[in-house]
């Protein structure tokens, strides 16, 4: 009787210990695909924000432009 209480007892244990890599591993990838979406989300701010930019200066320079044609 002990011994399957023990065999038992290493199965749940290899089950454990399967359960908590899988775990880990889905943790893992969560934070990367947080990370990487992240990272995406600040590139595309700072493309958006230097088009601004640039488009701001465009508008600016064409002002100067027109400012100086009479």
């Amino acid at each position: 009787m002990f011994s399957n209480f023990a065999k038992k007892d290493k199965i749940n244990n290899k089950k454990g210990i399967k359960d908590q890599k899988e775990m880990k591993d889905q943790k893992e990838m969560k934070d990367q695909k947080e990370m990487k979406d992240q990272k995406e989300m600040k590139d595309q701010k700072e493309m958006k924000d230097q088009k601004e930019m640039k488009d701001q200066k465009e508008m600016k320079d064409q002002k100067g432009r027109i400012r100086s044609n009479p």
